[in-house]
């Protein structure tokens, strides 16, 4: 007889319809245990991602006594890759936009700890905006702008930018974000500050399966508010909200519906 893991049995309460078991259950059954994680350039990137985990409601599991406490059920490890500082410099008739960004990716794996098995991983990237210059005029042209690129690297926002981005990916595969109650065109989800930031953009399936598209307007440690960000859709409660990170394409996607004009 093959007897569940804790890991199996948060798994599947992820599977079962909103509505038949509180989502709840699932975050309660599972305790995360930050192990391994190289991260050089950013010496904080470990705390700052278990704060992130604790205050979006993530038990964790710390070591006392040569113990972990309480027995973790999910094993975490990560390798933080800087990506180094990027920069652009884009013009038209009149204008010229330039514009440094500080990146960095996280490697990350999570296992079952009963097993060791990678239940799951991924990249995560982050960036951050460190430099900009916007000039315009009837006479400027590209040649006229720069990128303000710093002369070093600062790592220490782009290392919370980074914990955050990574937190959200394992808070919400213990538990998707899912919307809690629809309030005329305005969206309650069921997770707030930090893991859904205010200004955050958020993806949710209408109820005839299209992606609509909100944002974040505002947030507290326990729910936020999110509005319509282009056409409205009928949303049903229990449907799965995910955050788009700013260096997720679908951020970039169209908002508004085409209208022809009379």
């Amino acid at each position: 007889m093959i007897r569940p893991t804790a890991l199996m049995l948060a798994l599947t309460t992820l599977s079962i319809p909103a509505g038949a078991q509180p989502v709840g259950d699932a975050r309660r059954q599972a305790v995360v245990k930050v192990a391994l994680v190289d991260a050089d350039a950013m010496p904080d990137f470990r705390d700052r991602l278990m704060s992130a985990l604790l205050e979006g409601g993530v038990r964790l599991s710390t070591t006392s006594d040569g113990r972990d406490v309480p027995a973790p059920t999910l094993i975490v490890s990560a390798r933080v890759q800087p990506g180094g500082m990027t920069a652009s410099v884009t013009g038209g008739s009149g204008y010229c936009v330039g514009g440094t960004r500080l990146s960095a990716t996280v490697d990350l794996r999570v296992r079952d700890a009963a097993s060791g098995a990678v239940a799951w991983g991924g990249v995560v990237p982050a960036s951050v905006t460190v430099g900009s210059d916007v000039v315009a005029g009837r006479r400027v042209g590209a040649d006229d702008c720069g990128s303000m690129t710093p002369a070093s690297a600062d790592y220490r926002r782009l290392t919370t930018t980074l914990a955050l981005a990574t937190a959200r990916r394992i808070a919400f595969q213990i538990a998707p974000l899912r919307v809690a109650a629809v309030d005329g065109r305005s969206l309650v989800l069921d997770r707030g500050a930090p893991l859904v930031p205010l200004g955050a953009m958020v993806q949710v399936a209408g109820i005839g399966g299209a992606p609509v598209l909100y944002r974040v307007t505002a947030a507290t440690p326990a729910s936020a508010t999110a509005t319509p960000y282009g056409a409205p859709a009928a949303i049903a409660p229990g449907a799965i909200a995910r955050i788009l990170e700013n260096d997720d394409p679908a951020a970039a996607a169209r908002r508004f519906e085409k209208v022809d004009l009379p």
